[in-house]
C-alpha cells in the first residue's frame, strides 16, 4: 500500500489515542431526519421502514465484530439497521483479509479498518464511495461536525479532496508526560529537576545514593517501556530542544535529526547512558519495563501515558512503602522554554467507509450519521444506559459494571458491550476521566492548562504522486539514523567526531529531497 496518512504522519506528529479533562460531552442534537426521512415522533432515529441488514468487514487487531453486542443491538432497535459480519472468526490478519476481499470484488457494504491507507488506495481505484455528496444529502450531524472541525475533515480527505471514510476521532490533547519518584526525591532532599542540568544531577543521585534503601546501586534512573529503545531515548531529546523527526518552525517543516541541537542532545544522552543513568536494557527490555522496574522498586523517571502510569500509585504502595510516582513539569530546554512534544492527534488513522457496490448508500450514510447524534455518540462512548452508565446531572456516569468490575478493566467492560469499538465516531474524554486517578488528572490539567505543547504538524495525506518516493526515502533515512544513534549510545562512537560524516551520509540518502517533499505536501494541504 502507498504511504499516505498513517505511515508518514506518525513521524510528522506524535500521537495515535489521556486528554483534556474539561471537554464537554455535547454532540450534535439533530436526529437522522432528512428530506427523505422515515423517522417518526416516537422513533426519531428510524432509518428504514423495514429491517435492513448491511454486511460489515471488521477485523480490529484480531477481533471480529460480535453481531449480538448490546450497543449495536440497541442501535438496530432505534434505526432498524443491523450489521452482518463477513469476516471469519478464525481470521487474524486484517490486511490480508481486506486484500482478499477487495480482490474477490465481493466487498462488504461497510468496511472498517484501523489505517487510512486502504481507504485512499482502494478508493482511488474505485472500491470505496466518495462520501462528500452523501454527507451533504443524508448526514446533517456529520456535516455539522465537519463544518465545526474543518481541519479534521481536511486531514481525512485524499489529496484530491475526496473523503473515502468516516474517521474515528479522538478527543482532547494530553497523551503522555514526565513521571518521577517523588518519594526518592524526598528521601534524598532533592527538588524536581527544572532543566537538563538538574535532570542529570537527579539521575546521578538516584544512581549513587541508594534511594530504594537496599544497600545496592541497582537503581535505574531513567527507563522506557516502548517496544523500540530509540523511542524511549527520543523522549529525552526535547530537553535540548531537539526533535526526533519532522517538526514545525515558524511555518516551515524541518527534520530534527540533521539539526545542530540533535548533535548536542546525543552528546549528552550518550554520556548519560555510558554513566549508567539510562536503563542499560532500554533497547531490548520492551513493553514490560515499567512493570519490572517499578514493581521491583528500581525505576526512577520515565515519560509515558498519564492514566496507565499513574495507576501504579493505586497498588504499589501496598508492597513499596511510601511509593509515589507522580507527573512532573517538563524540564525546560537550553533557552528556558518548557516543551512537550507528545500530544494526542484527533485522527488515529482509520474508521469505516462504504463500498461502491453497496446498494443501500442512503441508509448506510444515515447509519454513519446516527453515531454523530447525541444519543449515538453517547452509546459509542459509554454503552448502555442502566447497565454501564446512568445519567447524573445531564452526564453519563459509569456504573460498577465498568468502574468496579472484578473480571474486566473499564475498557474491556465497555468493549464487551460494543462501546469504544474502532469505527467512525467521535470519542469523548469523559469516558476516560471517570476511571483515571487524581494523580494523572492533576498532571493532565497542568500540561493542558499551561499549554506546554509544541506546535504540531497537522495530519494530512501525502499526495499519491510523491508517496512512494517519500516512503523509500523514509525507510533508508530512518534506518541509517537508528543505526548511527545506537552506535553513539552503545559502542561509544564519538558524536562530535562522527557528526560531519553522519550528515554527509544523510545527504547521500536524500534527506534534502525528503524534507522538500514533506514541505510540498504540507503546502498542498494548506492550500486545499
Amino acid at each position: 500500500m502507498k504511504s499516505t496518512y498513517k505511515k508518514m504522519m506518525k513521524r510528522a506528529a506524535v500521537g495515535i489515542l489521556a486528554v483534556c479533562c474539561t471537554v464537554g460531552f455535547g454532540g450534535c442534537n439533530q436526529t437522522n431526519e432528512t428530506k427523505d426521512s422515515v423517522a417518526t415522533e416516537d422513533k426519531p432515529y428510524l432509518i428504514s421502514k423495514e429491517p435492513l441488514e448491511l454486511s460489515l468487514f471488521y477485523l480490529n487487531y484480531g477481533y471480529t465484530f460480535d453481531e449480538d453486542n448490546e450497543v449495536f443491538q440497541k442501535a438496530k432497535e432505534m434505526t432498524n439497521i443491523s450489521l452482518k459480519s463477513v469476516v471469519s472468526q478464525s481470521s487474524s490478519d486484517a490486511a490480508q483479509a481486506l486484500n482478499l476481499m477487495i480482490s474477490s470484488k465481493n466487498i462488504a457494504d461497510i468496511v472498517q479498518y484501523v489505517e487510512s491507507e486502504p481507504f485512499i488506495e482502494y478508493g482511488n481505484a474505485g472500491a470505496f464511495e466518495d462520501l462528500n455528496p452523501l454527507i451533504d444529502q443524508y448526514a446533517p450531524n456529520i456535516k455539522k461536525f465537519f463544518e465545526e472541525h474543518p481541519d479534521i475533515k481536511k486531514s481525512a480527505m485524499s489529496s484530491d479532496g475526496k473523503l473515502y471514510f468516516i474517521p474515528m476521532i479522538a478527543d482532547g490533547k494530553a497523551a503522555g508526560g514526565w513521571f518521577i519518584r517523588q518519594d526518592w526525591l524526598d528521601k534524598l532532599g532533592l527538588q524536581t529537576p527544572k532543566n537538563a542540568e538538574e535532570f542529570y544531577a537527579v539521575m546521578k543521585a538516584f544512581k549513587e545514593q541508594d534511594p530504594n534503601g537496599n544497600g545496592q546501586a541497582d537503581e535505574i534512573p531513567y527507563f522506557s517501556r516502548t517496544s523500540e529503545g530509540n523511542d524511549g531515548i527520543w523522549s529525552m531529546l526535547i530537553l535540548f530542544n531537539a526533535y526526533k523527526d519532522f517538526y514545525l518552525d515558524n511555518g516551515e517543516i524541518k527534520y530534527g535529526p540533521i539539526q545542530p541541537e540533535y548533535k548536542e542532545a546525543y552528546k549528552q544522552i550518550a554520556r548519560w547512558y555510558q554513566e549508567g543513568l539510562i536503563d542499560p536494557e532500554i533497547f531490548t527490555r520492551g513493553n514490560n519495563a515499567r512493570d519490572v522496574l517499578l514493581e521491583n522498586n528500581l525505576g526512577g523517571i520515565t515519560h509515558d501515558w498519564f492514566a496507565s502510569t499513574a495507576e501504579y500509585n493505586n497498588r504499589l504502595p501496598e508492597t513499596i512503602e511510601g511509593f509515589a510516582f507522580v507527573p512532573m513539569t517538563p524540564p525546560a530546554g537550553p533557552d528556558g522554554v518548557i516543551r512537550e512534544t507528545e500530544t494526542r492527534q484527533p485522527l488515529s488513522g482509520g474508521g469505516w467507509g462504504m463500498s461502491t457496490t453497496n446498494k443501500h448508500k442512503e441508509e448506510t450514510m444515515k447509519f454513519f450519521d446516527f453515531w454523530f447524534t447525541e444519543e449515538g455518540r453517547r452509546m459509542a462512548n459509554f454503552g448502555i444506559e442502566g447497565k454501564s452508565y446512568n445519567m447524573v446531572d445531564g452526564k453519563p456516569v459509569f456504573t460498577d459494571f465498568v468502574l468496579h468490575n472484578p473480571e474486566l478493566s473499564p475498557y474491556s467492560a465497555l468493549s464487551e458491550l460494543g462501546a469504544q469499538m474502532y469505527f467512525g465516531y467521535w470519542a469523548d474524554f469523559w469516558y476516560e476521566e471517570q476511571w483515571t486517578n487524581e494523580i494523572a488528572l492533576k498532571g493532565i490539567d497542568e500540561y493542558v492548562n499551561n499549554n506546554y505543547y509544541t506546535e504540531q504538524i497537522p495530519q494530512f495525506m501525502i499526495p499519491d504522486d510523491i508517496a512512494d518516493t517519500m516512503q523509500e526515502l523514509s525507510t533508508q533515512i530512518e534506518t541509517y539514523n537508528r543505526e548511527t544513534t545506537q552506535k553513539w549510545m552503545l559502542s561509544g562512537l564519538d558524536v562530535e567526531a562522527s557528526w560531519d560524516d553522519y550528515i554527509a551520509n544523510m545527504e547521500k540518502l536524500g534527506v534534502e529531497e525528503y524534507v522538500k517533499l514533506m514541505n510540498q505536501a504540507y503546502k498542498d494541504y494548506l492550500n486545499r
